[in-house]
């Protein structure tokens, strides 16, 4: 599972990054947490899962890129909105592997 440090959080996640990272990199999903992840097929641009389904015994976790985290379906639903919209904004498309790599350049760069 790899992690962006800088993701789009939901409102109540913020306050409880570390503990619903830390639990679902274990395979302790919390309910209701929704994860934004860059795709895994070739036809979509994002996916929202819900954490509990990473309890599936064969389900694809190594590779999985997380990018944003909600509490609730229609909160991710916003947020993926959002990420789409802000990687239009700045960059003119879609392609949101390139975007949350800038994303993540830059937010280092306003941390630093």
């Amino acid at each position: 599972m790899i992690w962006y440090d800088h993701m789009f959080l939901g409102t109540g996640c913020k306050s409880k990054l570390k503990m619903l990272k830390h639990r679902i990199s274990r395979q302790a999903p919390h309910a209701g947490v929704y994860l934004i992840t860059l795709p895994t097929q070739e036809d979509t641009v994002l996916e929202i899962i819900p954490s509990a389904v990473l309890l599936q015994e064969h389900y694809p976790t190594d590779d999985l890129q997380i990018v944003g985290m909600a509490f609730t379906r229609t909160e991710a639903i916003s947020l993926t909105k959002k990420i789409l919209s802000e990687s239009f904004r700045t960059r003119g498309d879609v392609d949101i592997k390139a975007f949350m790599k800038d994303y993540n350049k830059n937010q280092r760069k306003d941390t630093a």
